[in-house]
């Protein structure tokens, strides 16, 4: 696997010139690729950002009128795998979410390449025979979320920003009304595997739950079928997660910022402030200022990787408290212990540890700034991420 992690050894690579970027929908997927492509501009390169209209358009005048030496999609959206593939051109999938959401085996062929932010995709990956991938994570635009002119003091205590999908419950029971009892079977005793090892990748409990269950179900399923298990335990497990951070809190300075699912759980008793949605850039910048204790509570399906969230709330100089994992390690190494919780009772104890301890905080919020600032950058992780694509692109083009 191709490294391109820290961007510690930014690299000036130009065999690839032409890089055309593909912008579908989502909340912060735009403006990962917005980034992504202005990074790639202010090395030299050429881009062109291709909006995704429809899941399969026409790829002909890309082809015709730029010429791309490279494309690049979020999580295998818009690609059309046979085209570029027969026209010669190299693609990457950058995937964010689970690669089983969006691969098969038969989107793989000589000329896809692929990078994750979380390292515990690359097994699934090379279960369907990917093998030429870069770990590649996310990472900070400062143009985007930028420092305010001054220190801003903080009005909110504790808060969360994300979305809830519904009571773990009606998930189950709406699962086991639609599919196949076996199917069910399987997903039940991942998810028991899962709460005892709450570490463990979501396709590595599959793995297990076939040494529990003596069957090799994986080989008879596509990879679709293997995504959907992986989604419903992702959609679950992280519900009942948000469900467990609001009954830890169980207070008003437990300010929460996404759709109105959330009234479910006040509906029922629970207690903490909601204030609605937000917009990505603007709203959510300004959140992260005024809070003093950010929560992230990052999704099931990444083992490993962190989500955007660290680099967002970081580059304003927030302060947040994320859940164990490798690349929270990796990417603030001298503070990761101070920020990480291994569960929501050392979450809520840090909690309120910092919010008495505000020196503490803000030294810290100013180490994990200067930390994306200087080696998480998207112009240092796109000139990395070329170099590992161009090694595969190299070995591709070279005469056998």
């Amino acid at each position: 696997m191709e490294k391109c992690s820290g961007g510690f050894h930014p690299v000036s690579q130009k065999e690839i010139v032409k890089i055309a970027l593909y912008i579908g929908r989502g909340i912060a997927a735009p403006f990962i690729v917005r980034s992504s492509g202005e990074a790639f501009q202010k090395s030299g390169h050429e881009i062109q950002f291709v909006p995704i209209r429809e899941e399969k358009q026409e790829i002909s005048p890309l082809l015709r009128d730029f010429s791309p030496d490279l494309v690049i999609a979020l999580d295998h959206t818009g690609i059309h795998d046979e085209e570029f593939a027969k026209a010669g051109v190299f693609y990457c999938t950058w995937f964010v979410d689970h690669p089983y959401y969006y691969v098969d085996k038969d989107n793989i062929n000589d000329f896809h390449l692929a990078a994750v932010t979380d390292s515990s995709f690359m097994a699934p990956l090379a279960k369907i025979g990917c093998s030429r991938v870069v770990y590649c994570p996310l990472a900070y635009d400062p143009t985007l979320f930028r420092l305010a002119p001054r220190d801003t003091e903080p009005e909110m205590d504790i808060s969360y920003v994300g979305s809830f999908s519904n009571l773990p419950d009606h998930f189950r029971q709406d699962r086991l009304k639609q599919f196949h009892p076996f199917f069910n079977v399987i997903v039940e005793e991942a998810l028991s595997i899962k709460k005892a090892h709450p570490q463990m990748p979501l396709f590595e409990t599959l793995l297990e739950t076939e040494k529990n269950l003596k069957t090799d179900f994986l080989k008879n399923f596509s990879a679709a079928q293997i995504g959907a298990m992986i989604y419903l335990m992702d959609i679950e497990k992280d519900a009942t997660h948000k469900m467990q951070m609001v009954k830890t809190f169980a207070s008003e300075k437990l300010t929460i910022y996404g759709n109105e699912n959330w009234q479910i759980l006040l509906d029922k008793g629970s207690v903490f402030s909601f204030k609605g949605g937000a917009v990505y850039d603007r709203g959510l910048s300004d959140i992260y200022k005024r809070t003093k204790v950010n929560l992230i509570v990052t999704r099931p399906q990444l083992a490993n990787g962190v989500n955007q969230r660290v680099f967002d709330i970081a580059a304003v100089r927030g302060f947040f408290l994320c859940d164990e994992r490798e690349g929270l390690k990796e990417i603030f190494p001298s503070v990761w212990e101070k920020i990480r919780y291994r569960n929501f009772d050392e979450m809520k104890e840090k909690a309120d540890y910092f919010l008495s301890h505000e020196k503490e905080r803000k030294e810290i919020a100013r180490e994990l700034h200067h930390s994306i600032a200087e080696n998480h950058t998207y112009e240092k992780r796109m000139s990395n991420l070329l170099d590992g694509l161009n090694n595969f692109m190299r070995k591709k083009k070279s005469p056998e």
